[in-house]
């Protein structure tokens, strides 16, 4: 009797319904066996696609199983030459492999005697047939993957932020519950207020764990806004409007990546960073005049924060947070104003700020008209690609400018529009607040308390190896100071008229118009 080893193989599910279920090939071997005396030595049977040759687990085994029993097997049979492989090249290899260890190939389906010379052209034809007919299916599948696009489609694994779902037959997206997140991820990259690597690990303390190339291509993935890529190998040739819903808007996607390419760089801090650093901007490196940034390092299991110069070699040591912040305080301990001397300082902070207030709202103003043209010419480009004057190509990439410079200047308006000025949020509605600076200063949020110090200090605080060496004070704080003597009785007015401080006021008195 002719010693064998049975394989059969499925890749899909759908295989059963063809007849190439493991049972059915089983069965169908084991009555050819039986027709012609063949002792069936194993079965090998395995669950694994053919289509990229045999690196597939059970062919391995039988390999070594036949190392193993050198000379005891005699053939390897199977039903038809697509379950033994759909790649003719390695095909070729592996029959070669088994000549020479002794064993033949027997296919049920178009078997045929190999010891003709003709049998060479017979063999190459089967073993290809399987290889055309995969191919085929790969190209029937591309097709209907790319039309299926073309109609809005998402064909492949949902990425963050949503999950697969269908509307009919069609295969589609819908938000996930890491939606919010995703889109607060892009908002963050927009804003200029947070690097790359920061808001990926703002991602992490979320749940979501994600490696820098995956972030990358997760802030360049138009899916987020609405749109499916059609591309041709790495090219995309066509854009189109999916199915699924979008989850952030097309500026702040087209900003996002703007400023992910490093094209822009916006330099307004975030409230959470002048939470952490407060005093940034107000303190300065007396050796090299550069205002110190803010900085952390890591070491013994957590972070330390400090403010340093940037200036190359510089020897003035960087202070701690807590300790600048200390010392600030210890400035502020020593202002103190009755109510009388309140009202005098509210005056003149009323015409300090005044021309400043106005600018911000003329700028508001242009930038709402900018706003208002923007529309205009989006507009304008839609009418004139509705008429044909303008190709499908041409009007996206305008389109596409419109929204970046759009996404832009809001961005900007937002800014000023919620930086609402602390003196006439807080000192102007608060009168008693100069009372007690220091305990308003230390429970206010970090940009308050850099605001503030900002109306408080004339110029940035020279701070030379931790510790401040200048108080340069505001006019107005040292006019103010100087009055606090006539209020509560210890000096005269022309005690005050003669003090220092008082001279560094405008000659010709206290009345805003004047400042």
């Amino acid at each position: 009797m002719t010693r064998v080893i049975l394989y059969i193989r499925v890749s899909t599910d759908n295989q059963a319904e063809r007849g190439y279920s493991l049972n059915h090939q089983l069965q169908t071997l084991q009555t050819h066996c039986s027709k012609n005396r063949y002792e069936i030595l194993r079965v090998f049977q395995e669950d694994y696609s053919a289509k990229d040759g045999f690196d597939r687990p059970e062919w391995k085994n039988l390999l070594s199983f036949i190392r193993n029993n050198k000379g005891g097997v005699e053939k390897i049979v199977f039903t038809t030459w697509d379950r033994f492989s759909r790649n003719q090249v390695e095909s070729r290899k592996q029959i070669d492999i088994l000549r020479k260890l002794g064993v033949a190939v027997e296919s049920l389906e178009n078997n045929f005697n190999l010891q003709t010379p003709e049998s060479l052209l017979l063999e190459n034809i089967f073993l290809t047939l399987p290889q055309i007919e995969i191919e085929r299916l790969s190209r029937r599948t591309r097709a209907g993957m790319l039309t299926a696009r073309q109609q809005g489609c998402f064909m492949g694994k949902a990425p963050r932020g949503y999950r697969n779902t269908r509307i009919g037959k069609n295969s589609t997206l819908e938000y996930s519950n890491e939606s919010t997140i995703i889109k607060e991820v892009f908002v963050r990259m927009a804003s200029g207020n947070y690097t790359t690597e920061e808001t990926r690990m703002w991602l992490l303390r979320k749940g979501i764990r994600v490696s820098k190339n995956a972030f990358l291509n997760l802030i360049r993935n138009r899916v987020y806004v609405g749109e499916i890529e059609i591309k041709e190998g790495k090219k995309i040739v066509e854009i189109v409007q999916g199915l699924h819903p979008p989850i952030i808007e097309k500026g702040v996607f087209l900003l996002a990546n703007e400023l992910l390419n490093g094209r822009k760089r916006n330099m307004v801090f975030h409230t959470e960073k002048f939470d952490v650093y407060p005093l940034k901007g107000i303190l300065v490196c007396p050796i090299h005049g550069r205002t110190l940034t803010g900085s952390k390092s890591k070491g013994n299991g957590g972070e330390y924060h400090y403010y340093q110069c940037t200036a190359v070699g510089c020897t003035n040591k960087r202070i701690p947070v807590k300790e600048a912040e200390e010392q600030i305080e210890s400035i502020l301990s020593k202002i103190s104003f009755n109510a009388g001397t309140i009202k005098k300082y509210k005056n003149i902070l009323t015409g300090y700020f005044s021309s400043e207030k106005k600018h911000s709202e003329g700028e508001i103003k242009k930038l709402r008209r900018d706003l208002e043209k923007l529309e205009d010419s989006k507009e304008l480009i839609r009418k004139d690609y509705l008429s044909n004057k303008l190709s499908p190509s041409s009007y996206s990439e305008l389109k596409e400018d419109i929204e970046l410079e759009r996404e832009k200047i809001k961005n900007t308006l937002s800014e000023l529009e919620k930086i609402v000025n602390p003196v006439d949020e807080y000192l102007m509605e608060n009168v008693p607040i100069l009372a007690n600076i220091l305990k308003f200063y230390q429970n206010s949020p970090g940009r308050i308390k850099n605001r503030l110090l900002g109306c408080i200090f004339s110029e940035k605080v020279e701070f030379l190896n931790g510790k401040n060496t200048t108080i340069p004070l505001h006019p107005a704080i040292s006019v103010l100071s100087a009055f606090k003597g006539v209020f509560d009785g210890s000096k005269t007015k022309k005690e005050v008229l003669d003090d220092p401080f008082f001279n560094l006021a405008p000659p010709a008195g206290l009345e805003p118009a004047t400042l």
